[in-house]
């Protein structure tokens, strides 16, 4: 481990140098314990709908990269949540040593990043099939998905693995249950290390919100069309209404888990933000959060979902108040 004063969080309660008492953190084991059961159960019940159904969307790349996202979060959540868990359990008597501190680091750094990667990739494919719907339709799709999450899975292991290659241990962070690579230290090393994760996690922020505004865009002039080019322009809208949906989704979740998390990795180093170590726990329970709600999302806007919430009378009467509007504009046409 790194030489700093603060880097662990071993006992219940530790005298400093200085004769004050540290006292043990004040934070719950509830959100963790969520966390674990939420994101396994989630993401477990998304591969096996994705397996049960596959004769239906076998065809189709995007439903890969959702396969992709869910044993990515699930083992995420469940290779680095039970040692928190621990921790917690044992009152803080449990200590990580540096070893298991590496591993939990590079999990999270690895799932978190890599998660970032799938939805980058789900993002591209989306672009591709609808912004250049005939290039998309005659190219190799099932190919190209593998590049991508083979591509984006190799970035995020050779992201994640630098400290180790570079011969640098991870930290631990308040409360004591949680590693990571050590943006908070005093080395040039460990510095350049963060920001350059950080970097990279910007870059496929951006990327992913270029990719999807220009999404939006193309799907707003595409409805502005006239004639039969409209209708047929429609159709295709309709085929793909679910997976924009999704994609949304899923988007607005990584953007707004994401970026306290690289909040922390890039300005930490920079020295831009010192103490707020509640703010560090937030960043990274939001990315667990990302891991929990993926799946989930995925599993209310199916259309298998949508048709039993229309089943409840006020979805009903939605609907045939959709269908009557839609029969009154008919019949004012004729």
């Amino acid at each position: 481990m790194n030489p700093t004063n603060d880097s662990f969080y071993m006992n219940l309660t530790n005298t400093t140098n200085s004769g004050f008492i540290e006292e043990k953190p004040q934070t719950s084991i509830v959100p963790i314990i969520v966390f674990l059961i939420l994101g396994t159960l989630g993401n477990g019940l998304v591969l096996f709908l994705l397996y049960r159904f596959s004769g239906e969307h076998k065809c189709r790349p995007f439903y890969r990269f959702v396969m992709a996202l869910a044993i990515n979060d699930f083992f995420g959540v469940a290779l680095s949540a039970p040692f928190g868990i621990v921790r917690y359990a044992s009152d803080f008597t449990f200590t990580f040593s540096h070893s298991l501190c590496d591993y939990m680091a590079f999990i999270q750094m690895f799932a978190i990043l890599n998660s970032a990667g799938v939805v980058l990739s789900m993002s591209l494919d989306r672009f591709i099939a609808i912004v250049f719907p005939l290039k998309y339709s005659v190219s190799a799709k099932e190919r190209r998905a593998h590049l991508l999450l083979m591509f984006g899975g190799a970035l995020s292991l050779l992201l994640s693995t630098i400290p180790h290659l570079a011969g640098r241990h991870s930290r631990i962070f308040y409360p004591g249950t949680w590693c990571f690579v050590d943006f908070k230290s005093d080395a040039w090393v460990d510095r350049g290390i963060s920001l350059t994760y950080a970097f990279a996690g910007f870059i496929i922020l951006c990327l992913v919100a270029f990719l999807n505004i220009s999404v939006i865009i193309t799907l707003v002039r595409q409805h502005c069309l006239t004639g039969n080019e409209k209708k047929q322009q429609k159709t295709l809208s309709k085929k793909s209404k679910q997976m924009i949906a999704f994609l949304f989704a899923i988007v607005v979740l990584f953007a707004v888990c994401f970026i306290p998390l690289l909040i922390n990795v890039f300005a930490r180093p920079l020295r831009i933000l010192q103490g707020m170590e509640n703010f560090e726990v937030l960043g990274l329970r939001l990315a667990y959060v990302n891991f929990v709600l993926n799946p989930w999302l995925y599993i209310l806007l199916r259309k298998e979902t949508l048709a039993i919430l229309q089943r409840f009378p006020c979805m009903r009467q939605c609907c045939q108040t959709k269908i009557q509007n839609k029969n009154s504009t008919e019949s004012v046409s004729l």
